[in-house]
């Protein structure tokens, strides 16, 4: 029986398929990350970074990677939805 090519196959590559990927694959495994949309793309949880998810990259040894890649600060978010008066936060 011939040894399959990956030892690990991660669904969705996310922030949390991404990074779990990542860490299998610094473990020496083999990993396939499989994603079925193609990047980038528009939606909040994927071009916004909280707190949390700040910290979590921090904590990877990734901390710097939203600079290198052009991050920028929000100061300032409008949220508005159909006619509604957005609101400023």
């Amino acid at each position: 029986m011939s040894r399959p090519d990956w030892d690990v196959i991660v669904l969705g590559a996310g922030p949390a398929g991404a990074l779990a990927a990542r860490q299998l694959a610094a473990q020496r495994l083999r990993v396939l990350l499989v994603e079925k949309q193609a990047f980038p793309r528009w939606k909040v949880c994927g071009t916004c970074l909280n707190g949390h998810a700040l910290k979590t990259l921090e904590s990877a040894g990734l901390g710097d990677l939203p600079a290198q890649l052009g991050g920028v600060r929000l100061a300032r978010l409008r949220l508005a939805l159909g006619g509604a008066a957005p609101t400023s936060l």
